[in-house]
């Protein structure tokens, strides 16, 4: 899915990739308490 929002768009092979491009790119990560419900 993509976008007119979407600045850049970055095409990866698995997560462990996808994760660590995030990592890569990101200028400060954000820990929240708690565990995700869906």
């Amino acid at each position: 899915i993509s976008g007119e929002t979407v600045g850049e768009l970055r095409t990866v092979s698995d997560m462990h990739q996808r994760k660590a491009e995030m990592a890569r790119q990101a200028d400060a990560f954000i820990a929240l308490p708690g565990t995700p419900t869906y």
